[in-house]
């Protein structure tokens, strides 16, 4: 078995694309509604941060860090850089919650 080891580093590249894959309902040629109001609209605010987006900007035209940032399964909350390490179900943790998941391990 091979395991997956890989970095994962927030990043606001893509998120129009992949805004536009979640929302997009291309047989029916129509944007709905979400939370931020039109789905479309955001779609353009998105485009409009050209090709290398700006996190924070991102982040605020979606409302959250959802789409920019990893999020860590030790601490629930959005970060930098994360480690993710799994085969079929991944397990993300930032370097706080790794090292202190270590360190658990060493005093076991």
């Amino acid at each position: 078995m091979n395991r997956k080891l890989e970095v994962k580093r927030a990043s606001a590249m893509n998120v129009a694309a992949q805004w536009r894959r979640q929302y997009y309902e291309e047989k029916a040629d129509k944007w709905p509604k979400t939370a931020r109001g039109a789905s479309e609209d955001v779609y353009n605010r998105l485009c409009d941060l050209g090709v290398s987006p700006d996190l924070d900007a991102a982040a605020a035209i979606v409302g959250n860090k959802s789409w920019t940032h990893p999020t860590c399964n030790g601490c629930d909350q959005y970060v930098e850089k994360a480690i993710v390490v799994g085969y079929e179900h991944n397990l993300t943790m930032c370097e706080q919650c790794l090292e202190a998941g270590l360190a658990e391990l060493r005093r076991s």
